[in-house]
């Protein structure tokens, strides 16, 4: 029987609008520039960002996510898993195995694990 392992998750005690802050600045984005691409005005993100509102739409979150590259999750909670970020595959695959029943989900693993083990196997080999 295989068992995996779900990773750690690391904390921050930023805010939601730090966390927006930093990585809109890592992006070189103005607030101007990330609303529009949001869909927010400039106003509305400075709210955001300076902490006076984290009333936020799930629509605008999702729009943020995409555009910064990042999770729900990390926005709102600061939280990531150590060894990085999911990437958009991986992403997508987590999104399509929480959509499946137990029994689809459990055939989906096991032919993971099929590809899987072995290739890593022969990679450490």
């Amino acid at each position: 029987m295989f068992f995996v392992n779900r990773p750690r998750m690391v904390c921050s005690v930023e805010t939601i609008g730090t966390r927006i802050r930093r990585l809109r600045q890592a992006k070189d984005l103005t607030q101007v520039q990330f609303g529009e691409r949001v869909g927010i005005t400039q106003s509305t993100l400075s709210l955001i960002e300076s902490g006076k509102t984290v009333d936020i739409r799930g629509t605008t979150l999702a729009s943020m996510c995409a555009e910064l590259r990042t999770t729900a999750e990390h926005i709102m909670f600061g939280t990531q898993a150590i060894g990085g970020a999911l990437t958009p595959i991986e992403s997508e695959a987590l999104q399509l195995l929480r959509q499946t029943s137990d029994e689809n989900r459990d055939a989906a693993m096991r032919v993971i694990r099929a590809i899987a083990i072995p290739e890593a196997k022969r990679k450490a080999g």
